[in-house]
């Protein structure tokens, strides 16, 4: 978890030298989980049959490892990550119902599209940093949401370039047209 967080091209600040040396681990097993996930969504030429049916394993890794059998190096040390930080399995679920969305959808017609998205795609990273943390307050968690949004957003506005070359856009249709 730790070589591949190191190692991706994406700019996210995993297990950065400011968290405490005993949450990195943590934090990198979160990353390495999300990060292979969002690569079966988004790189290759695979067809969204097959990355489809790649997230599908890979939930059902999640459940073994829920379950206490997890046989592959990723869910080993996640497995051992919601364990000790009592990170709800919904979390996990819900990035990878993003991740899904991802191969599938590719415009969003509303905002309120788009926002449902983001509490599948970003919120859940903001809530398991905060059981990591040993924070479970809802009202820290709805704060983390706010904020965590807010950076989704910011990340996709400044992609637009990126994303239009991959035949998505994050920006709602009915703003496109309204402005």
């Amino acid at each position: 978890c730790a070589r591949l967080s190191a190692s991706h091209y994406e700019n996210f600040p995993v297990a950065s030298l400011f968290l405490p040396e005993e949450k990195r681990p943590y934090i990198q097993a979160i990353y390495a989980f999300s990060r292979c996930a969002d690569d079966f969504a988004d790189e290759g030429d695979l067809l969204p049959e097959a990355r489809l049916d790649l997230l599908d394993d890979w939930e059902r890794k999640l459940d073994r490892s829920y379950e206490g059998d997890a046989d592959h190096p990723v869910f080993i040390a996640l497995a051992e990550t919601v364990r000790r930080n009592a990170i709800p399995r919904k979390y996990l679920a819900d990035l990878l119902s993003a991740f899904r969305q991802d191969v599938v959808r590719n415009r969003y017609d509303t905002t309120a599209d788009l926002l449902d998205y983001c509490s599948r795609s970003a919120n859940p990273v903001g809530r398991i940093v905060l059981h990591i943390f040993g924070h479970r307050d809802e009202e820290l968690c709805l704060l983390s949401d706010n904020i965590c949004t807010g950076l989704q957003l910011a990340n996709f506005w400044q992609d637009v370039g990126v994303d239009l070359g991959k035949n998505r856009l994050y920006i709602p249709l009915s703003e496109m047209e309204r402005h």
